[in-house]
């Protein structure tokens, strides 16, 4: 540790785990910091064996941000890690390990735990998880897994979701594909393109859109898609949906509104690569 100072106090080293979010703020502090970083560069890597237990992924952006802004920050990751083994590698649950006990555990779990390197056994230190000061869960889910688990968090993973208060009767509502858009209807829905940036069939009226087959393919097929300039959207108003109709609009001008589309099956993969330079050099 000694090689960090003075820039880097021993106090002040922090460790955290390769999945992170920044807000704009920080990473322009990231893309401009050259000093912390040259340290981490030079020093904190594998075969330095002053500083053998730091790894850059792991400790520099930790750290850095508990120097420069400690209060701006979250003092833990999405991820939740059992450390209690004290290794070099957090704990890796087993099949044996998980239980549907232990799935909920972890994403009700509203303290987190650091374990610091003072003393051989390390000092542990706990603080509630606050988002916008309300206490609420840290983890999405955790880390590490063996390969034997696999089968196990499949079959348990329905019997979890179905005790999450409230899901059964918002059984239609998926957090990725409903927050966003939403969200931003509500607060901005003058800021917002009403479409994505993929076509997607929905006129079988089923869980997930329809999946084009290879015999669905066909060079008209894909410029239909991508010359497209309206967005269709089946709301939920009664049994079959109320189609609704918008052109889509770039700065005031109609334009196409999508790049590609989904859901493809496998068995369109060798006809879509065969058409696709048939397709591109037809575009305008």
């Amino acid at each position: 540790m000694d090689h960090m100072l003075p820039e880097i106090p021993r106090q002040d080293f922090r460790k955290g785990a390769q999945w992170f979010t920044m807000k704009r703020q920080h990473a322009l502090i990231v893309m401009a910091d050259n000093l912390y970083y040259s340290k981490f560069r030079q020093f904190c890597r594998p075969g330095v064996e002053a500083n053998k237990n730091c790894i850059a992924d792991e400790h520099y952006l930790p750290t850095f941000f508990h120097m420069l802004d400690p209060g701006g920050i979250s003092n833990w990751s999405v991820t939740y890690v059992d450390w209690s083994e004290r290794r070099w590698h957090p704990k890796t649950h087993r099949a044996r390990d998980i239980s549907l006990k232990f799935l909920k555990n972890i994403t009700s779990d509203d303290v987190s735990v650091h374990v610091t390197s003072v003393g051989k056994r390390g000092e542990e230190l706990r603080w509630p998880c606050t988002w916008n000061g309300i206490r609420r869960p840290c983890y999405l889910f955790a880390r590490k897994f063996h390969s034997d688990s696999v089968n196990k968090l499949v079959r348990l993973f329905p019997n979890y979701t179905s005790t999450v208060p409230g899901v059964e009767a918002n059984k239609n509502c998926i957090a990725d594909e409903h927050y966003l858009p939403t969200f931003f209807h509500m607060l901005d829905p003058g800021g917002i393109s009403n479409w994505s940036v993929t076509y997607v069939d929905w006129s079988e009226r089923r869980w997930h859109p329809k999946t084009y087959r290879a015999r669905d393919i066909s060079l008209k097929f894909l410029k239909n898609i991508t010359s497209d300039d309206v967005s269709v959207h089946v709301t939920s108003v009664g049994k079959r949906g109320e189609e609704l109709r918008w052109p889509c609009t770039w700065n005031g001008i109609r334009r196409p509104c999508y790049l590609f589309a989904r859901k493809f099956h496998s068995d369109s993969v060798n006809k879509l690569v065969r058409l696709f330079p048939n397709y591109t050099s037809t575009v305008v």
